[in-house]
């Protein structure tokens, strides 16, 4: 799988939560958008401290590479998430994120 970039600056982002398609779990927001080029991640998490919210940073990372090793094609992800992150199942963030970025991927 090729490397997964990353949404730069503020008008990337907005211009996926805006015209990407949304759902949401406890504690994780997800928008996306088809992408003609190769897939972009980028991330919005707000935690107690750096230490977690590193640790979610570190795990939707993961998540979403394992989505979209699921999913064909390209698309640009934005994952908002908050503490309550960390203790969702990791099979159940994976499944989300992969029906999520499936979805996303449609005209």
């Amino acid at each position: 799988m090729p490397a997964l970039g990353s949404l730069k600056g503020l008008v990337q982002f907005r211009a996926v939560q805006q015209d990407g398609r949304r759902s949401s779990i406890a504690g994780v927001s997800l928008a996306v958008q088809p992408s003609s080029g190769s897939s972009r991640l980028g991330l919005a998490v707000r935690a107690s401290g750096a230490v977690e919210r590193n640790r979610v940073k570190r795990r939707l990372r993961a998540a979403v590479r394992d989505a979209l090793a699921l999913s064909p094609g390209q698309a640009d992800i934005f994952v908002r998430a908050d503490a309550r992150a960390a203790v969702v199942p990791y099979q159940e963030l994976v499944e989300f994120l992969q029906i999520g970025v499936t979805e996303g991927q449609k005209p």
